[in-house]
């Protein structure tokens, strides 16, 4: 253990050391995983969650907070994210669609299946 810093792994085995005063969340353990203490925690700062929701807004509100989230998913290494536009006219999926298509932070995405939300969502795989 490093002084004052937190070994966090990570389900694809990458490893990483951050600042304590990087984390917050709960001081209750959630499972003990092979004699290791698994906690929830996130990191300080801005809250980010790997869900996007733009249901209700117009396509050009909603594709400038998609890039900004975008690049704040792959800041935190997401490797998959999930973006809600819901299924009213499909006009902001098609939207989302053709961005997607364009960014150099997406790897591929495709539509929600039944349970996932359906057409009303799309999953987005990021690059590494």
């Amino acid at each position: 253990m490093r002084r004052r810093q937190a070994k966090i792994e990570f389900k694809n085995k990458m490893q990483m050391w951050i600042k304590f005063s990087m984390i917050s969340g709960t001081d209750e353990n959630i499972e003990d995983f092979e004699g290791k203490s698994i906690i929830s925690f996130k990191a300080a700062g801005e809250d980010i969650t790997m869900e996007l929701d733009l249901r209700g807004m117009n396509r050009e509100d909603g594709l400038e907070m998609l890039e900004r989230y975008l690049v704040k998913a792959s800041g935190r290494h997401f490797d998959e994210v999930r973006i809600i536009h819901g299924k009213g006219t499909l006009a902001l999926k098609a939207a989302v669609e053709n961005y997607l298509r364009k960014s150099r932070l997406v790897k591929s995405f495709r539509g929600g299946k039944f349970g996932e939300g359906d057409y009303g969502v799309t999953l987005v795989e990021l690059k590494k």
